[in-house]
């Protein structure tokens, strides 16, 4: 049987979905930023790599969390850092690398992939996508 997922959640992750994909399409950030929510428990993380913006969502609300993850063993966790498979496809089309090896895939939300954090710091955050875009870890040093 199909678990009950509700409309107001579904449509939650499409409206962040899209405020992404803004955030992707936006060429005037800063090198690296964690903004205020942009909905309920959802912050989006944006920095650049070769001239890109990227930017990935961190969802912090424990329910939101195990939904999107789908275990409910998940909400020990601080945060989670999504991205969309479509979204590092197109970085990857532009010669940004995205490493997804690096992240879990959404059993639940087919498309996704997520890291965990035990604490979500802004030095963690930086960290994690120098992981996932070594290109963004190139253009932080060259910043340095």
């Amino acid at each position: 049987m199909a678990r009950h997922v509700p409309s107001r959640f579904i449509e939650k992750v499409r409206s962040v979905r899209e405020i992404v994909d803004e955030a992707q399409s936006s060429r005037d950030g800063p090198p690296f930023e964690v903004s205020l929510e942009v909905a309920p428990g959802v912050r989006v993380v944006r920095g650049q790599a070769r001239g890109r913006e990227l930017a990935f969502s961190l969802w912090t609300y424990p329910t939101d969390i195990a939904e999107l993850c789908g275990d409910g063993a998940v909400p020990a966790t601080a945060a989670a850092l999504l991205v969309h498979r479509d979204d590092a496809r197109r970085l990857q089309s532009d010669g940004v690398f995205v490493d997804l090896s690096q992240l879990v895939r959404s059993e639940s939300y087919p498309g996704y992939y997520y890291a965990l954090f035990d604490y979500a710091s802004p030095l963690q955050l930086r960290r994690t996508m120098t992981r996932l875009v070594p290109a963004f870890a190139a253009d932080e040093t060259a910043r340095a």
